[in-house]
């Protein structure tokens, strides 16, 4: 017998639904917004970070010039201020707001001057006679007013041809004397020297802690700045370094000789100094974080400065009275940056005395393995030339630190971006879907109602009107199947019948059964004719 239509049915039905199991549209409409996002902060970060990686020379330049500019500016702000405290020494002399001869007043507008300027180290007047008046700062934040005097009078001018004019003279015959073999009579008396030890109060006001005196070989016209002025007279004098007798620092001074009249005779000289240290300490705090290092040299490449005072900490003390001070060679100063840029020096033949501009350059050292950008230039003042040298991992490094704080922008933004992609997917598009897919498999199963599409068909959207249109269409297929139902219903009772008549008639055209109907017929016959028989026997 051949299948029933209903089983041929829902054996179509089985391998229609039988398709291969795939990602959810969930996930998928996530996966979408999550590829969106990553491939705009691909985007914004892989452009960002090769362009920043090629942009490490102009990084370098404009670093560079910074340090270098700042450092030009803070040497002449420095020598600027030194030239004008000198003028206001001369103008205030001549005006007489001070008196050479009055060392109180003349000692509270050396430390009022020095206290106005952090960076100087000593204001000083030098007499001709020898004596000396000068104010320190201390590194402890105090000050020391110095006094040394050989004659009664400070600074006192002797007649020509006096007796006081004669020792004056054999004072300054001894004095030469001592510069040659520093040695002096058995029989000589040195000067006086006071030293007072002041503190700035908050009122203003200097007090003195102690005060102490003795006697000291100091003559003011044998010294280096005296000398270099005198032999300049009326000019602005830089001198070259040297050692400060108080402290045995190792600074440079500006001096001037200073006359009360033009015609007079030179009086003195004013000075002020500084010391090496201090701008070495300026260009540690210029430099920042200790990366790469900064260094002044003079013309002949000894290291005046650098940004690793510790370095320098041998020549920023010297000794000797009027000893010239001893400068590093940059190729001598343990500093491993100064060494690269000594090697870059002379594997590129730049010659410091020579410089007109900036020169630019980098060097590989195979000692460290690194590359190196170095930059040097003249700093306009004396012969002193500025330089910088910076390893290319500093840069890297910012460029790293960098790339690291925007990944970690991008992977919250990818977070945020993956949270707000679910949400919006589950809420805005998968949900209804999902919702007219469970109504569609309500259809098949045969539970579909109208309620389980109320919240889509609200929408004013697209899915919206697709869930007003998939509703009417599920209407029109349940009346549809209902109907087929019916039909399928009365054609499954008009089969049975047809059925049932197929089945009698081919069992009426069976021999047997024709026998058996003639069989009948023969019982019947006989029946009829025993009947018969026996009413006539009856009747008779």
């Amino acid at each position: 017998m051949s299948s029933p239509p209903e089983s041929n049915l829902a054996k179509a039905a089985s391998q229609s639904v039988a398709i291969p199991r795939s990602l959810s549209l969930k996930t998928k409409i996530t996966g979408v917004m999550l590829l969106t996002v990553s491939a705009i902060a691909a985007i914004v970060h892989f452009p960002w970070a090769y362009t920043s990686r090629q942009n490490v020379d102009d990084m370098v330049s404009q670093i560079n010039s910074e340090l270098m500019n700042s450092t030009e500016n803070e040497v002449g702000h420095l020598f600027e201020n030194i030239l004008s405290s000198k003028q206001l020494i001369t103008s205030s002399l001549d005006e007489g707001l001070i008196q050479l001869d009055d060392p109180e007043v003349q000692g509270r507008f050396y430390l009022n001057l020095l206290k106005a300027n952090e960076n100087f180290t000593w204001v000083q007047f030098a007499f001709a006679n020898g004596d000396y008046l000068g104010a320190q700062r201390r590194s402890d934040g105090l000050y020391n007013l110095i006094q040394r005097q050989w004659d009664d009078t400070l600074g006192a001018q002797a007649e020509p041809g006096s007796e006081l004019a004669e020792v004056q003279a054999k004072r300054a015959e001894i004095a030469d004397q001592y510069l040659q073999d520093q040695r002096l009579p058995a029989d000589f008396e040195t000067a006086d020297k006071t030293v007072r030890t002041y503190q700035f109060q908050a009122n203003n006001d200097w007090q003195i802690l102690e005060e102490s005196t003795g006697k000291e070989f100091y003559y003011a016209p044998i010294r280096p700045f005296y000398r270099d002025a005198f032999e300049q007279p009326d000019e602005n004098v830089w001198t070259d370094l040297y050692v400060f007798k108080t402290g045995n620092a190792v600074g440079l001074d500006a001096a001037t000789t200073y006359r009360e009249a033009e015609d007079s005779p030179i009086r003195g000289v004013i000075s002020i100094s500084f010391e090496l240290q201090q701008i070495s300490q300026y260009l540690d705090e210029l430099k920042d974080d200790g990366e790469g290092a900064i260094f002044i040299t003079d013309s002949q490449g000894s290291v005046i400065a650098s940004s690793n005072p510790l370095a320098l900490s041998e020549t920023f003390v010297g000794e000797g009275t009027n000893a010239d001070a001893e400068l590093l060679p940059l190729g001598q100063v343990e500093d491993p940056l100064l060494q690269v840029a000594y090697q870059a020096f002379r594997t590129n033949n730049i010659e410091l005395n020579q410089l007109i501009g900036l020169q630019e350059l980098t060097f590989y050292d195979s000692t460290t393995r690194q590359r190196y950008y170095i930059a040097v230039q003249p700093l306009g003042q004396l012969d002193w030339v500025v330089g910088t040298v910076t390893p290319e991992s500093v840069f890297l490094t910012r460029i790293n630190r960098s790339r690291n704080r925007l990944l970690i922008v991008i992977t919250a933004f990818l977070g945020v971006g993956a949270i707000a992609a679910v949400w919006l997917s589950d809420r805005a598009i998968t949900r209804p879907i999902m919702n007219i897919s469970d109504a569609a498999e309500a259809i098949e199963s045969g539970t579909f109602t109208k309620v389980s599409l109320d919240e889509t068909i609200n929408r004013r959207d697209e899915l919206g009107k697709l869930a007003r249109v998939f509703e009417k269409m599920a209407q029109e297929v349940y009346n549809r199947e209902q109907n087929l139902k019916r039909q399928l219903q009365a054609l499954k009772i008009e089969i049975d019948e047809s059925r049932k008549s197929r089945e009698v008639k081919e069992i009426v055209e069976t021999d047997f059964f024709k026998d058996l109907k003639i069989k009948a017929q023969h019982m019947r016959e006989r029946r009829h004719h025993n009947s018969f028989d026996k009413s006539s026997k009856e009747d008779a």
